[in-house]
């Protein structure tokens, strides 16, 4: 459990500890930022296991056909991997990935999954901006589907 004091790791030893490579997490987490988040209080080994769990992606593949697949997931780099091989699902089995166009980590799954439908709600323009990373055009048309819908409201209304 997350308590105050150190862990016992022989209590519970959980999953295998994640590798790491010169201190930083397989996610890119600095293990030294993480420890000092928990005021050194928990085990590497715990933390491992709270990063492992509670990190997520959300993320937009280009498709050789020049559309978007938006997906969320744990593990970004073997999730990419799958769709490469065309073993993540139909849709890229019958048009493969051609670049990771983007991604957000999240601090869950859960959080990873809420994001992917809310961009999968979205108009291709919106969508493309955020893969361009172009913040200025995302907000325009995110206030112009806005006025939109007040716009539409106010019709009904009269």
């Amino acid at each position: 459990t997350t308590g105050s004091g150190p862990v016992n790791p022989g209590s519970n030893p959980g999953p295998p500890a994640i590798s790491t490579r010169s201190g930083v997490h397989h996610f890119g987490v600095p293990l030294s930022l993480v420890l000092r988040h928990f005021n050194n209080s928990l085990s590497v080994h715990y933390l491992n296991f709270l990063i492992y769990y509670m990190t997520a992606w959300f993320y937009i593949l280009r498709l050789q056909s020049g559309n978007l697949y938006i997906g969320a997931t744990k593990n970004l780099e073997k999730s990419y991997e799958e769709h490469d091989a065309g073993t993540a699902g139909r849709t890229t089995t019958l048009d493969p990935p051609v670049s990771l166009a983007y991604s957000e980590d999240l601090e869950s799954f859960f959080k990873a999954r809420q994001r992917e439908a809310q961009v999968k709600r979205w108009a291709r323009a919106k969508k493309e901006a955020i893969v361009a990373g172009d913040l200025d055009k995302l907000r325009a048309l995110s206030k112009s589907r806005k006025n939109k819908t007040l716009s539409c409201k106010g019709s009904l209304n009269a």
